[in-house]
């Protein structure tokens, strides 16, 4: 794991990247056109690794992390799985590798990596790769590269959160809220040899694993009715209000933050509230106060 890290260029953006066209090369310049009138969605956390292979060789990788906590959103969830690879892929251009000069020799790997909560009983403890293939229709075989560029990646967590998968396992233990935080440390250190600073268990405190996850998640991209009445009822079995509380705090600020990125970028007050959902008067409210 300690190499892993090493491996991470920066810091993972969380909830700060746009995955719409014009606006996931990190509120930069994209060649691409944007889509009027479009919703706008935030990968959940991306970053870049610069994977080592000898000396000074090395290759970059690009990953998109993801929680998901309906199997069946009324889309099939493979479709926008693909969707996310495709841009992650399509926004390196003119960021990563010229255009103008046909360098798609340098395109590097995507992998959006999903985890997913309250899948149907068939689904649930797997594990399925999304991938590019090849299959000779004509001729002799012959070895074919560039084309295995995205990869997409569904873990489907049990909600027993009993697996013989270790992955599986890990993933149930951080992210349920079934677990308290106490009991998620001491199941981390025995059985997966993770031990978390002071920081990293105060956050685990107060997000209260995916449901407080959820509930953030609700607040930026919407639920549909069926959604808010299954998400309350949850709510009222055991989530406390300063949780609820304290998530619309974190996402307040999270505004905040993106709204100032996008200020210092050259956006106009207009153009971000458009991108956010808010007023204009709110946008410049936030950039005044810093």
């Amino acid at each position: 794991m300690e190499e892993i890290v090493t491996c991470i260029d920066g810091d993972p953006e969380v909830s700060s990247v746009m995955v719409n066209p014009g606006l996931t090369n990190v509120l930069g310049i994209s060649m691409e056109d944007g889509i009027p009138n479009e919703g706008r969605v935030f990968y959940d956390v991306s970053f870049k690794a610069t994977v080592p292979i000898s000396g000074k060789v090395s290759f970059v990788l690009y990953f998109d992390a993801e929680l998901a906590n309906n199997f069946s959103p009324g889309y099939p969830l493979a479709s926008r799985i693909v969707f996310f690879l495709c841009r992650m892929i399509s926004s390196q251009g003119d960021r990563d590798f010229s255009l103008a000069k046909q360098e798609y020799g340098k395109i590097s790997k995507a992998y959006s990596i999903w985890i997913v909560f309250n899948a149907p009983k068939y689904a649930q403890d797997t594990i399925t790769r999304i991938s590019l293939g090849t299959k000779m229709q004509y001729g002799s075989p012959y070895h074919l590269e560039g084309y295995d560029l995205m990869e997409g990646i569904m873990i489907c967590i049990p909600e027993s959160g009993e697996s013989r998968n270790k992955l599986i396992s890990l993933l149930y233990t951080l992210f349920t809220n079934k677990l308290d935080s106490k009991r998620k440390k001491r199941r981390l250190e025995k059985e997966f040899g993770i031990r978390l600073t002071k920081e990293e268990e105060e956050t685990m405190e107060s997000t209260n694993g995916l449901a407080s996850y959820v509930w953030e998640k609700a607040q930026r991209e919407g639920f549909s009715s069926g959604e808010k009445q299954g998400f309350q009822q949850g709510i009222e079995q055991g989530i406390e209000q300063g949780i609820q509380q304290g998530i619309r705090l974190g996402v307040s600020q999270k505004n905040h933050e993106i709204i100032m990125r996008m200020h210092q970028k050259g956006l106009d007050d207009e153009t971000i509230a458009m991108y956010l959902d808010l007023s204009a008067e709110e946008v410049r409210s936030i950039i005044q106060k810093g």
